[in-house]
């Protein structure tokens, strides 16, 4: 079992200088010390979120995974997820060779294809061709990484033209970096992240958004059936990558849920601000969207977040991830522990005692 921690929240943002007084360079240091405690405590990757235009989410995931692998020696670093549809393929490729060169070999591409019309506006790309752009951008992605003289001219980003050139520098990883597909919220993009998973040559993984086990038991059979079309067989190589919600401490269950709960509250008041599950491309309002809008943001947290939450003590917190390990053979999680508003001081005790008592059992556990 691998433990990861995915940092959706940036600590840079101008409503905590307001509420806590704080200069942007202090909140700075802050993700420093976080992410080299993580690095020191065995913590197998730090990934960073991307959005626009909002005060707590990243606009640039790849330049925050790199300055977190330039304060760190071990730990792998990555997005999670970059939106593919806004970048440039070509340039995309070209940053993340440099971060991984830069980094030693420790960058992980996450992917996804965003959800919000606004940013699509905003880069000139076309909401409705977010899928089939995802898709192209990851095989240019890693025809440029993998191979030289390559020429290319993309079917969904009209301009762009690449004449027998070979990408320098290339990355340091061989054959390539992974790059991690997102796919959560319905059937196709499960299934396309499959299709790229089965492609990735044992490389690429699906990257689940924090699904709950309702939900995973729901999309896993599409995901595992198309892969077998693709000729690949669901196993701990093909298994997903987990994101899910984290608050370990050191009180009981019930105690922790309260202590985090007004910070979910926030984080999620955003998404459904933002109508986290939009209407669909067809212009439909989807029955998700519908659900979502009508409930209460506080029975959104309690019914949806809290069930599938890692919460609690270390006991706790190991039960939980052993029994989506038993139920769908998944081994490796990132971990969400930095919730909007939570302290700096929170978050450390998080990763001290992920660090001291969860990634220890597992480690024992492993090499039995």
């Amino acid at each position: 079992m691998r433990l990861g921690l995915w940092y959706i929240e940036s600590p840079f943002v101008s409503s905590h200088e307001r509420e806590t007084g704080s200069p942007i360079s202090i909140l700075v240091d802050n993700f420093v010390e976080e992410v080299g405690l993580a690095d020191r405590y065995g913590f197998e990757e730090v990934m960073a979120s991307e959005h626009h235009f909002s005060e707590v989410w990243w606009p640039s995931p790849v330049l925050v995974g790199l300055a977190a692998a330039l304060k760190t020696t071990r730990i792998r670093v990555g997005t999670s997820v970059a939106l593919m549809p806004l970048y440039n393929p070509v340039r995309l490729a070209e940053d993340v060779a440099i971060a991984d060169v830069l980094s030693k070999g420790r960058f992980i591409l996450g992917l996804g294809q965003g959800y919000r019309p606004q940013e699509f506006s905003a880069s000139a790309a076309p909401l409705e061709l977010r899928g089939r752009r995802t898709e192209e951008g990851v095989k240019i992605i890693r025809k440029l990484w993998s191979e030289e003289n390559v020429s290319i001219t993309p079917k969904y980003w009209p301009g762009i033209q690449v004449r027998n050139e070979t990408l320098v520098p290339r990355p340091l990883q061989k054959p390539r970096p992974p790059i991690w597909i997102a796919g959560w919220a319905g059937e196709k993009g499960v299934k396309r992240a499959a299709r790229l998973v089965a492609s990735g040559n044992g490389i690429d993984k699906w990257f689940a958004d924090t699904l709950g086990f309702p939900e995973m038991k729901k999309m896993l059979p599409a995901y595992v059936d198309e892969l077998k079309k693709h000729g690949k067989e669901y196993s701990e190589n093909t298994s997903p990558v987990l994101m899910d919600e984290c608050y370990v401490s050191t009180t009981d269950e019930t105690t922790a849920w309260e202590q985090i709960k007004p910070h979910l509250m926030q984080t999620y008041s955003i998404y459904q601000e933002w109508s986290h599950y939009p209407p669909d491309l067809t212009g439909k309002t989807t029955e998700r969207d519908r659900d979502y809008r009508r409930l209460k943001l506080e029975e959104i947290v309690a019914n949806t977040v809290r069930p599938r939450m890692i919460l609690g003590p270390p006991d706790s917190c190991i039960e939980k991830i052993e029994r989506w390990e038993k139920e769908f053979k998944i081994n490796h999680i990132v971990l969400r522990i930095h919730q909007h508003g939570l302290s700096h001081r929170k978050v450390v005790e998080e990763i001290r005692l992920l660090g001291e008592k969860v990634i220890p059992y597992f480690k024992d556990r492993d090499r039995k």
